[in-house]
């Protein structure tokens, strides 16, 4: 498995696990839509997901924009080795950043529960050419045994995990946001690990418990014993399933 060396969450230099679906992402964009890293992204609402890293990590200057001091703060440690970011206190109808200042908006969770018309507005104010917005939502593949149990372990231990399939967005809501007018994928990728990654993979992910949380020690417990139950030969294969809806706002 590929890895690159950085300052991780808990300020190590360890390895950063890869985000399986982030190269896909990438070719869908650049392919249909003549996205290059050259262009700057705002991840709106970054605390939720791992947006920000994959377009840092593909070389774009990226603004990340959240109201939730926790999440912000979090942000910056896991992405601390990436100079081409800054964040903004800022939310979907009021960003605080500049007019026509970034070329692309990703959004994740973020973007359930948002006033549509007066983010639309905004991000109207914020885009310049070629006028792109994404939402992403990546849930685990709960057909897979090992997928299911982590997911399960997941939803017992952390508050800010959202559960695969609760999705509550509609067609109606992505038509009416993107004017009848958008470019829908769904895909498909796995990461399989050994042990000692699995548990870095959960550490860095938003929604994961502080180290000092009572219930830290039971949760990585857990992780362990759903590895040795569905491992094979020293190592695991976690599935995930991408929807990614892509249009133009202009």
């Amino acid at each position: 498995m590929e890895s690159s060396h950085s300052t991780g969450s808990d300020g190590s230099n360890s390895p950063v696990i890869p985000i399986p679906y982030s190269r896909e992402i990438i070719r869908i964009l650049t392919d249909k839509f003549l996205f290059n890293n050259r262009m700057a992204v705002a991840n709106i609402g970054c605390g939720k997901d791992l947006l920000a890293r994959i377009f840092l990590e593909n070389g774009n200057d990226v603004i990340c924009i959240d109201r939730n001091v926790d999440a912000i703060e979090r942000s910056k440690k896991d992405l601390a080795n990436f100079p081409k970011l800054r964040f903004v206190d800022g939310y979907p109808s009021n960003t605080g950043i500049e007019r026509n200042s970034v070329n692309l908006i990703a959004m994740g969770q973020a973007f359930i529960g948002i006033d549509q018309q007066k983010a639309r507005n905004e991000f109207r104010r914020i885009l310049k050419a070629p006028n792109i917005v994404t939402i992403i939502w990546n849930d685990l593949d709960l057909r897979d045994g090992f997928s299911n149990e982590y997911e399960r372990i997941c939803t017992k231990y952390c508050p800010n995990f959202t559960r695969s399939g609760s999705d509550p967005l509609t067609n109606e809501q992505i038509t009416e946001f993107f004017s009848w007018s958008f470019d829908y994928n769904q895909f498909a990728t796995e990461m399989t690990m050994d042990g000692d990654e699995l548990i870095r993979m959960y550490e860095f992910m938003p929604y994961r418990l502080p180290a000092e949380d009572p219930r830290h020690d039971q949760l990585i417990m857990d992780l362990k014993e759903a590895f040795s139950t569905y491992g094979k030969s020293g190592k695991v294969t976690i599935k995930f399933l991408t929807r990614m809806y892509v249009g133009k706002l202009s």
